[in-house]
């Protein structure tokens, strides 16, 4: 089958990474499959793995900085599909991209990946009171933001929710009705290092990995991890890695975290992996947790993970066996400083978590059920 993956940028990092791995992962069953992104931002070593691993590119020309450019990827990308032939598309991508996919009449599967509002508040240090004055603004950037995603849910064909939360959120929000498929966990391609291992003696360590931004609730984790500090015997270490989103934000963490505390900015795969491998314990508070990569991978290395019940972490994680789902800070802390101190529970959760991971969440599985429903759909407009 001819599949086009419309994504819009070929780069490894944060969710980008997530067609990159469906693309790789349906040309492994043999079909045909076409990636399409910009010019802008691509990753050089990224569309190489993608070629080696089967996957045909398509880097679409964008001039980013200005609206003809974009305007103009609309129909290089339409003329593009057209030629490649496609028979039907799933779609990753922002507006030029959706509307060129449109324009081209080939029957189109959106993946949904969950809204985020509140654009304004990210622009803003945490507990800032200014957030008040600008709420009429942020009121009306939240109408935008769903009127977007209502136009890209209801001009597709079909729709696939990555998670039980987003597939709830796309009713709701656009009374819309989607079915679920996961994502992979650990990409193929994020080795495990043999020579190295867990942090050694008695420091314990714990890692988060996401992008700088605020939604992402860094400042939290770091209050939690001080309370934890004063609690516990334990000698502590935390190390916060992700892509640079905010410079003042990851300025704001660094003046209030103490000294056993390392940030880790724009890390390659190789040395995310070793992070992975060294900790002990993985934690995130990430307010739009729609299905948290992150959290899997992390599982994959076997590494047990304590997450605040926001989106999908109660789907990702067996409440007291792969690792914790908590509601309030209190309960972070009492169940975090459970594992620190409970070294036998620890690696105990860290087996279970690597279970789960690696035989609930695959690319294999992710790209047979995808190509299920893309057979169906194209089977359904053939007749």
């Amino acid at each position: 089958m001819r599949i086009g993956i419309v994504s819009h940028i070929a780069n490894a990092k944060s969710g980008a990474r997530a067609p990159m791995e469906l693309a790789k992962a349906l040309a492994h069953h043999g079909e045909d499959v076409f990636f399409y992104a910009t010019t802008c931002g691509y990753d050089h070593e990224s569309v190489k793995n993608l070629k080696d691993q089967g996957v045909k590119v398509r880097l679409i020309e964008s001039e980013d900085y200005l609206f003809i450019g974009k305007f103009r990827s609309v129909f290089r990308l339409k003329n593009q599909l057209l030629k490649d032939c496609s028979e039907i598309l799933s779609l990753h991508c922002t507006p030029p991209f959706f509307l060129g996919s449109m324009l081209s009449r080939i029957p189109t599967i959106l993946t949904y990946h969950g809204t985020q509002f509140g654009v304004l508040r990210e622009r803003l240090l945490p507990y800032s009171p200014l957030i008040v004055l600008f709420l009429p603004l942020e009121l009306f950037l939240n109408f935008v933001i769903w009127t977007r995603n209502a136009i890209y849910m209801w001009g597709a064909n079909r729709v696939i929710a990555i998670s039980r939360y987003t597939k709830n959120e796309a009713r709701n929000l656009y009374k819309k009705s989607s079915k679920v498929v996961y994502w992979g966990a650990k990409p193929g391609h994020f080795a495990i290092p043999k020579s190295q291992g867990k942090s050694q003696g008695k420091i314990c360590q714990l890692l988060t990995v996401s992008r700088f931004t605020p939604y992402k609730n860094f400042h939290l984790l770091l209050e939690i991890f001080k309370n934890l500090e004063k609690s516990t015997k334990i000698p502590l270490r935390f190390t916060i890695a992700g892509s640079l989103g905010s410079a003042k934000y990851l300025e704001y963490l660094k003046s209030i975290a103490p000294q056993n505390v390392s940030f880790q900015v724009n890390r390659t795969d190789e040395e995310l992996s070793l992070l992975y491998q060294q900790s002990d314990i993985y934690v995130t508070a990430d307010t739009y947790l729609f299905f948290g990569m992150p959290v899997l991978e992390a599982a994959s290395f076997g590494v047990p993970v304590v997450a605040y019940n926001f989106g999908a972490a109660s789907e990702l994680i067996d409440n007291g066996k792969t690792g914790f789902v908590v509601s309030t800070k209190i309960g972070f802390e009492k169940v975090l400083r459970q594992l620190v101190e409970n070294k036998d529970r620890r690696e105990k959760m860290s087996r279970l978590a690597q279970e789960k991971a690696q035989q609930d969440f695959t690319w294999e599985k992710t790209a047979i059920q995808y190509l299920e429903i893309f057979k169906k759909h194209y089977k359904k407009l053939s007749l």
